[in-house]
Formats: structure tokens, sequence, C-alpha cells
């Protein structure tokens, strides 16, 4: 199954994860290279691995300027967003729409996810960008502007290990990036199919 092969192959990454941050020795055959790159850009951005919450989010205020700056991207996205979540259905994941600078601007799905792992920065607000919380698909997505898909330990930070995500970069007209169309859910999950359906 391809799901138990993404599995076996994070418990490699893992070990190679932890080589990194505890000795700083970075072994690139076992991992992806945009995935190797970006831990080596959380490093530099001095990203705690083992840090249990990051607290960077918007006030209430804040979320509704952004909203006004970004409605045209959220009146695209949104029917599209609901569309993705009717497909995946009330699986334990969630379809976030992020703007261009990271914060997550409408999360839709399983809401008992928001709320036991509110620390995981996953609601409304909250940014995820690679500076803010090291390696992760919407992060990383931002900084190459490409489809991006992180499984498990290819997470800089040990908190989401638990985890994947799937995201893709909304571009305008002139190929420059508006916001990220991400699903993201616990690591038993995933599925290589996943980005597929984040991309199309």
């Amino acid at each position: 199954m391809p799901t138990k092969k993404l599995l076996n192959k994070n418990e490699k990454v893992y070990g190679a994860w932890d080589n990194f941050v505890t000795k700083g020795n970075l072994e690139r055959s076992l991992l992806k290279k945009f995935v190797a790159d970006s831990w080596v850009r959380s490093k530099e951005y001095e990203i705690d691995p083992f840090a249990e919450k990051v607290n960077i989010e918007l006030s209430d205020d804040e979320i509704e300027e952004r909203y006004e700056e970004f409605m045209p991207l959220l009146k695209t996205a949104k029917p599209f967003m609901k569309s993705v979540y009717k497909i995946i259905g009330n699986e334990g994941l969630l379809v976030r729409l992020t703007d261009k600078d990271g914060y997550v601007l409408e999360c839709i799905g399983d809401k008992d996810l928001v709320l036991k792992y509110g620390n995981l920065n996953m609601y409304k607000g909250c940014n995820v960008k690679e500076e803010v919380i090291g390696t992760n698909a919407i992060g990383t997505a931002l900084y190459t502007g490409k489809p991006i898909q992180i499984i498990g330990a290819e997470h800089f930070c040990k908190q989401y290990h638990g985890w994947s995500s799937s995201a893709c970069p909304i571009k305008n007209d002139k190929e420059q990036t508006m916001g990220i169309l991400s699903i993201t859910g616990p690591l038993e999950k995933v599925h290589p199919h996943t980005l597929g359906m984040v991309v199309a």
C-alpha cells in the first residue's frame, strides 16, 4: 500500500532529522532536496525543533483587515475548498487557505482537530511560514512557489512529526503567489494522491 511505504520511509527520515538537529549532520541522500534545503533554512532562522508552541497570530481586528485585503482570493478559493472537503469527506482532515504572508485565512474540516491541537498553528490567524515554524508544506510552498507534500519527520519541528500536509500555491496571471491551499491531517491519513488533489 502507498501509505505503508510512506510511513516506512518516514522512519529513516526521523533518523536523519535526529542526526541533523542534535549533531548538525545532514544526510541528503535520505531526504527530498526541498526538505533538506528547508531544514538548513530552518536552522538559519534559529527555529527551536523541540518547541511545543510558537505563538504568532493575528488579533480579531487584524484578521478582519486581512479578510478585506484578500477578499478576492477568499471568494475564489472557498468554493474549491468546499469541493475538496466534500471529496475527502470527514476523515479527520483540514482544508486551509493561507495568504501570501503565511497567515491562515480560512479553515474547513474536522473542528475537533483544531480544538485538540490548537498549539499547532492550525486555526485562523496563525502564521505557518518557515521563518515561524520551520519546514512545513505551506511555508515551504510559499518559499519555493511550488506544490509541496511534507510527511511526518520531514517537518523541522518535532511537534509536527505526527502530521502530513499537502500544499499548492495559488498564483495570479503574473505567476505571483497570492496564497496557499492545503490539506492537513494525522500522519496515518497520508496518501500520495493528496497532493495531486490539491493541485487539481
